[in-house]
């Protein structure tokens, strides 16, 4: 039953996130071309936070809430260390917490360990493996 829960919520929250995500970039990361483009982000901030807030409540409530703020955290965190492209960090974020998810759940199963900790360790794993990359690379702008 949790499940259809969580996908008659998180389903629906992603189209619209998906669908309106251009906006919803604008209103965030630059107001000016947002007015300039008439998008007005009074309306678009809350409801990224609405739809933000409804899915971490329903995602909570089946993984657990170290799970879902570490979803949320650390891949992002991650992938803004090797990129500062956005639709780049998007592939990357999601591609870290799916290779997370994958080597967790392997790790858990043949380790009989706690699987949302061992996701969370593995994520964190990444974040960790990723400095080195991000000080070769580029320097940080002061």
């Amino acid at each position: 039953m949790d499940v259809l829960v969580l996908c008659a919520i998180l389903i629906p929250t992603l189209a619209c996130v998906l669908g309106c995500l251009r906006p919803m970039i604008y209103s965030f990361l630059d107001r000016d071309a947002a007015f300039v483009l008439r998008v007005r982000p009074a309306r678009w901030e809350p409801a990224f936070f609405f739809l933000l807030g409804l899915a971490v409540a329903t995602a909570s409530k089946a993984a657990g809430a170290l799970l879902v703020f570490c979803y949320l955290v650390v891949p992002a965190s991650t992938a803004l260390m090797l990129s500062r492209r956005l639709k780049t960090v998007l592939i990357l974020a999601a591609s870290f917490s799916a290779a997370a998810t994958l080597i967790g759940f392997a790790l858990s199963f043949t380790g009989d360990l706690p699987t949302n900790q061992t996701i969370c360790a593995i994520s964190c794993a990444l974040l960790i493996g990723a400095f080195p990359l991000n000080s070769k690379g580029r320097r940080r702008a002061r």
